[in-house]
C-alpha cells in the first residue's frame, strides 16, 4: 500500500496525512510515526501538476550547456570508468532528491532554504540561501556565455558564407573567433534572453510546462545530430580512426577530472520542492515515481550522447575530445547546425527555469536579513530599558526608595514604605515595569535617557 493516503482523504485532504509506508502489519515507518504535512494540502485544487509536468520540470531543470562536456568526461575516463561514474552518481542524486522531498514532508516546511534551516539552524539557512543565489546566478552566466558562443559559428556560416574545411572538422578558432562584432553578439544574445524574461517572473512551474517541453524537444534535437554523424562515422571510420583504448582511462588523474562534470549535470536540487509542492495528490508512490523517471531519462540521455560524442572524435582520428562536442562538426554541416540551434533554443527555454528561484532565493535572502536587522534593534532597546530601570531602582534603594518595590534591607527589615509627608511610593504602579523589563518586553517603562523621579525621605 505504498503511498496511498487514506487519512487525507477521509478528512477532505487536510495539511497532515498519515502515509501508509508499507512496514510490518501496515503500520507506518519513520519518527513521526507516518505523518506528514502538505502546504498546499494533499487534495487543495492549487495543486495542478501532474506526474509528467513535475517530470518534464526536472528533466529542464538538469539539461543545459553540461550536455557539451559529457564526451570529454567519458574521454576522460574511459567508458567503463565513466559509465560507472554516471551511474553512481545518478543514483545519488535520486536519493537525495527523495530525501529533500521527504525532510520537507515531515517537517512541514517546503523550500530548500527551510529544510536548511531545519538541519543546519538559523545560519546554515543563509549560508544555503547565499549558495543557492550564487549557484544559479552562475549559471545563468555560463548560460549567457554559451548562446553568444554558439552564435558565432552560425553567423559565419549564414551570414559571412564561411565554410569549415576540406575535411568536414569544424575548426575551434573558426566557431569562436572574434569575425562576429562583439556589440553585435550581445545585441544577439541579450535579444534573444528579452524574449524569454517575462517568463522569469511566473512563480508556478505548471505554468512553464510548455517551456519544460519545448527544452526536452530541443535537447532531443542536438542529441539526434550526434547520434546519426556518429553512426555514419562508425559505420565507415576512417583511416585515421583511433578506437583502441577507450575503455580504461589514459591515466587515474583524469578520473578525477571528469568527476565534477557528472556532478555538476544533475544539479536540479533547488527546484524540487517547488515542483512537488505543485503535484497533484503527492502520495509517495506519485513522489518516486515523479524522482525516478526524471534521473532515469537524464541518466540515459548523458550515457548516449556521452559515448557516442567520445567515439565520434575517436572515429574522425581525434585523440582528444574537446570540452564542447560541437567543435567538432563543421559549421557547414546542416545537421550540426541544427543541434546548435536546438541547444540555443535549451539555454534559452532554461533560463526561466533557473531565473524563477535565483529571484525568489535572493528576495527571501533579503527578507531574512532584514528581519534579523528588526529583531537585533528590538533586542537592544528591550535591554537598554532594562538596564535604564535597573539603574533607576539601584539610585532609589540607595536613597531609601525603590523603584521596583524590592524590601530594604534597613535595621528593621520591612519592606520600602518609606515617606516624605504623603508621598508614599506607588509600588503596584512600578513593579510592572521592571517585570516587563525582565521579561524582555520593553512595556511602557521609561527608555534611554528619561529621569525617573522617586521620593526620598527627608
Amino acid at each position: 500500500e505504498e503511498g496511498r493516503l487514506s487519512d487525507a482523504e477521509q478528512n477532505g485532504g487536510g495539511t497532515m496525512a498519515r502515509t501508509l509506508s508499507g512496514g510490518p502489519m501496515g503500520r507506518p515507518r519513520g519518527p513521526s510515526n507516518g505523518w506528514e504535512q502538505f502546504s498546499p494540502a494533499y487534495s487543495s485544487p492549487e495543486r495542478q501538476g501532474s506526474v509528467l509536468i513535475s517530470v518534464f520540470s526536472l528533466v529542464s531543470t538538469i539539461l543545459g550547456g553540461g550536455v557539451l562536456s559529457l564526451p570529454y568526461a567519458i574521454g576522460q575516463s574511459g567508458i567503463v570508468i565513466g559509465v560507472l561514474l554516471l551511474v553512481v552518481v545518478a543514483v545519488s542524486s535520486d536519493y537525495t532528491v527523495f530525501t529533500l522531498a521527504a525532510c520537507s514532508r515531515r517537517t512541514g516546511v517546503h523550500s530548500y532554504e527551510d529544510v536548511a534551516q531545519k538541519a543546519f539552524g538559523p545560519r546554515g539557512k543563509l549560508v544555503t540561501m547565499m549558495m543557492v543565489i550564487a549557484l544559479t546566478y552562475l549559471a545563468l552566466i555560463a548560460y549567457s556565455l554559451l548562446i553568444f558562443q554558439l552564435a558565432v559559428p552560425l553567423w559565419r556560416r549564414f551570414v559571412l558564407n564561411e565554410t569549415g574545411g576540406d575535411d568536414g572538422i569544424g575548426d575551434d578558432d573558426s566557431q569562436t573567433g572574434p569575425d562576429m562584432p562583439v556589440a553585435l553578439r550581445l545585441l544577439v544574445g541579450g535579444g534573444l534572453e528579452l524574449l524569454v524574461l517575462p517568463t522569469a517572473f511566473l512563480d508556478s512551474f505548471t505554468a512553464l510546462r510548455f517551456v519544460s517541453a519545448l527544452v526536452f524537444v530541443s535537447i532531443m534535437v542536438l542529441a539526434a545530430a550526434i547520434f546519426v554523424r556518429s553512426g555514419e562515422c562508425l559505420s565507415d571510420p576512417t583511416d585515421d580512426a583511433k578506437l583502441d583504448n577507450v575503455l580504461w582511462p589514459a591515466s587515474a588523474l583524469n578520473v578525477f577530472k571528469a568527476l565534477p562534470i557528472f556532478i555538476c549535470t544533475f544539479v536540479c536540487h533547488f527546484n524540487v520542492l517547488p515542483v512537488h509542492n505543485e503535484l497533484s495528490k503527492p502520495s509517495r508512490r506519485r513522489l518516486h515515481r515523479m524522482v525516478h523517471w526524471t534521473i532515469v531519462i537524464v541518466a540515459s540521455l548523458y550515457l548516449s550522447v556521452g559515448i557516442m560524442g567520445f567515439l565520434y572524435t575517436r572515429c574522425q582520428g581525434d585523440h582528444d575530445t574537446p570540452d564542447n562536442i560541437l567543435l567538432e562538426f563543421s559549421i557547414d554541416d546542416p545537421l550540426a547546425n541544427a543541434g546548435r540551434v536546438g541547444l540555443i533554443l535549451t539555454i534559452l527555454f532554461s533560463l526561466p527555469l533557473i531565473m524563477v528561484p535565483c529571484r525568489q532565493t535572493l528576495m527571501s535572502f533579503i527578507a531574512e536579513l532584514c528581519t534579523a536587522s528588526t529583531d537585533n534593534a528590538t533586542d537592544n532597546s528591550t535591554e537598554t530599558s532594562k538596564d535604564s530601570l535597573i539603574a533607576a531602582d539601584a539610585l532609589a534603594a540607595s536613597a531609601g526608595g525603590s523603584v521596583s518595590g524590592s524590601p530594604q534591607r534597613g535595621s528593621t527589615g520591612s519592606r520600602a514604605s518609606h515617606t516624605s509627608g504623603n508621598n508614599k511610593l506607588d509600588e503596584p504602579l512600578l513593579n510592572p515595569l521592571l517585570k516587563d523589563a525582565e521579561d524582555g518586553n520593553a512595556g511602557p517603562g521609561p527608555g534611554p535617557g528619561v529621569a525617573v523621579a522617586v521620593p526620598l525621605n527627608s
